[in-house]
């Protein structure tokens, strides 16, 4: 699935001034994990997670869209550096098994103060929308988890995803943002071990080798908070990161909700 950035459309900005749903304190700056020696690879560690992309089929109309290269990196002078970047694959759709999965962003240290989130169907209708708070600091990767209330996604259905930084000025047409799809699944389908709930380096490498990238990557960024310095989980992340070119925000903290 390729990364596309994207500027917010005038009959969007329209819906959202109608239909914008605030919910606060989703992520707790508290929680960003802070840089440390610790999250250096060390010599001799290798990644344990690999990620085996699912059968390449034709992704949803992607007109207007970018491919992950330097025509993708949305930076723009409220950005102190770096690029706002998705943590998608390269290529292909990325697929879940989750009814509401978690999606990451990266967003390096901003005067923007938060991010709108949106999700479409494939008829172009709103799924869910929210805006997020950016912790203060230092760049991180946030995370935006569809919370129990929103409409479950569909098993076999696309869902068009869009981030949109937000400043003191609000959403104007041109506001940068990317965008991405996401494909929801069956589980049963797939070689998963069904006993297997708790986040380990086993369940997310079973989602890596089904092709799960979403759920893989949860599982993965659910470790590195439970266990910030497990040089394993660390080496893994890092590894996986890199293997589908992310290594400059493979170190980055992680906020998660």
């Amino acid at each position: 699935m390729a990364r596309q950035q994207t500027n917010v459309p005038l009959t969007l900005l329209f819906t959202l001034s109608l239909n914008l749903v605030w919910v606060g304190g989703i992520l707790n700056p508290a929680q960003a994990q802070t840089s440390s020696d610790a999250q250096r690879l060390q010599p001799g560690e290798i990644a344990q997670v690999t990620f085996n992309p699912p059968g390449k089929g034709q992704p949803r109309n992607t007109a207007g869209g970018a491919s992950r290269d330097g025509n993708s990196c949305v930076q723009e002078p409220q950005l102190s550096s770096g690029c706002v970047t998705p943590l998608i694959p390269e290529a292909d759709q990325g697929l879940t098994v989750a009814q509401r999965p978690t999606f990451y962003v990266y967003v390096p240290q901003t005067s923007a103060r938060e991010i709108f989130f949106a999700l479409k169907d494939e008829n172009n209708q709103h799924h869910y929308q929210t805006n997020i708070p950016i912790p203060e600091g230092e760049g991180a990767v946030m995370a935006i988890a569809l919370p129990d209330d929103a409409p479950a996604l569909e098993i076999g259905q696309t869902y068009r995803w869009t981030f949109i930084l937000i400043d003191e000025t609000g959403l104007k047409p041109d506001s940068p943002g990317v965008q991405g799809d996401i494909r929801r699944v069956e589980a049963n389908s797939l070689t998963l071990d069904s006993e297997q709930t708790d986040p380990t380096l086993e369940l997310a490498q079973q989602y890596g080798t089904a092709g799960i990238w979403y759920d893989m990557i949860t599982t993965l960024a659910q470790l590195r908070q439970s266990s910030p310095n497990d040089t394993t989980i660390l080496a893994s992340w890092k590894g996986l990161l890199t293997s589908v070119g992310l290594e400059e925000i493979a170190t980055k903290p992680i906020a998660l909700p």
